[in-house]
This record gives C-alpha cells, structure tokens and sequence, in this order.
C-alpha cells in the first residue's frame, strides 16, 4: 500500500493493483482504465503488447468533498493518473496523448499542469507545428506546465509505479485524433534512446528542460492540489499569461 496523502494533500492510498483507496473525506471516483484497443494506434511496436494490458488508470475530479463546490465554481477539475512500470517493445509506457482544444476567440489551446505524487515521470511536449520538442523529468513534488499549443504524453522510464496529478480546467476537452493519425508524437520514448517516428516528414531533435515552480500560478513547493484557484486562472485563460507561459521552457 502507499500512502499517497504527503504529497497529494488527499487522504488517499494506492493498493498493489494500482487502485485509489479513498477515505470518507476524500470524494470516491470511478477508475477510467485505458486498455489496448484504446492505445494501440500510438504505440511503436503494438504486436509487443498483451491485448489484456492495462496501460493506465484515471481517477477524474478527485477532492475533498468539503473543497467540490469550490472547485466546480472555480471550472478547474483534480484528476489522478496511475501509470505501472511496464514496457511495451522496447518502448517506456505512457499515456495516449493529446491536445487540447482552443480556447474561444484565441489561438491558443488550454494548458494543463501536472505533479509527480510518487514515481518519476517523463513528460514529451510537441508543439503543434512540430516546432519544438521537449522533454521534462519530474520526481515527486515537481510541477509541470503543459504550455498553450503542444501536445503532451506522460511515461513512465522505471520498472515502478507512476502516479501524477492534473489541474485543468473544465472547459477544457481533449483531442487524441491527430496524435492517433500520425501513431504517436514524433519521437518514441524507448530503452534505446529516441526513436524516430517515420510517420512525420519531418522532425526536430528533441530538448530537455526542467520542470519549475512558478509562484505566478500558485507552483511552489506545497502539493498543488492545495493551490489557490485563482491562481489557475492560466488553465482557463492562457491569452492573460503568455509573458510567462512563453518563457517557461
């Protein structure tokens, strides 16, 4: 069993098939699970992989039950992801992938932040003219920020189990087609370093960059779910904050 509660700030705990263990002051969620059917497309050796997988867990719109009208007034949304330590191939798991869809009258796609609660986590940003290409490596309590117009993909490069949580905000959808269409990002996480994904045309070399606290948005040291949701206004109104969301990576 592990104790989630130090860094989440919910009393909750992870049992060993990689449930949420909710306690009476924690709202109790439904597991979303991501299977092969669901994954398939975007994996780089898909015959690799057991059809009875179970790639990833997704524990949506958690809070303590006294904080859930405040959060739903805010239009923000605390999920949890669980992603076991597993390889697909040679590939590191990871979750689907995705944009997110524009925010009205902009641009600019929503953002999402993320926070490593146990594990470690390598998060893969592509922006969406295949521009730019970044890798972040998170451990437990660090934040990252998934700027406005990139995709992002969360894996998991141990053989332990990864467990991360997002603010996002309500309003916000997710779109998996064009990462499905092209079968993946453009670079493949693997044992072997990064491996080319030939179904774009072209590609630019990945970069790394670490992941930060941003004080602007409430990011400190403190777990994020206990942020101050005025400060997550950027998850709803990117076009307000790109002298810092700009400059973040």
């Amino acid at each position: 069993m592990i104790d989630l509660q130090k860094t989440s700030g919910l009393p909750i705990k992870l049992d060993k098939n990689k449930q949420i263990i909710f306690s009476p002051e924690a709202n109790k969620v439904e597991v979303d699970i991501r299977t092969y059917n669901e994954i398939k497309d975007v994996l780089m050796q898909p015959f690799a992989a057991s059809k009875k997988t179970k790639f990833y867990y997704m524990y949506r719109n958690l809070c303590l039950n006294k904080n859930k009208a405040h959060i739903a007034d805010n239009g923000l949304r605390y999920d949890i992801t669980v992603i076991p330590g597993i390889k697909i191939g040679k590939e590191f798991n990871k979750t689907a992938g995705h944009f997110h869809k524009l925010v009205p009258n902009t641009n600019l796609t929503y953002t999402e932040v993320y926070e490593v609660l146990y594990g470690e986590g390598h998060y893969l940003l592509q922006k969406n003219d295949n521009t730019d290409f970044i890798l972040i490596k998170a451990k437990p309590g660090d934040k990252v920020v998934v700027p406005p117009n990139y995709a992002h993909v969360t894996t998991n490069p141990t053989n332990k189990v990864l467990v991360a949580a997002n603010w996002m905000a309500l309003a916000s959808k997710s779109n998996y087609n064009s990462i499905k269409n092209k079968k993946g990002l453009m670079w493949y996480y693997t044992t072997d370093g990064w491996i080319k994904n030939k179904n774009y045309s072209k590609t630019i070399e990945p970069r790394e960059a670490k992941p930060k606290q941003v004080k602007e948005f409430g990011l400190t040291e403190k777990p994020m779910y206990f942020t101050d949701l005025p400060k997550l206004d950027f998850l709803k109104n990117p076009q307000n904050y790109l002298n810092i969301l700009e400059k973040l990576y």
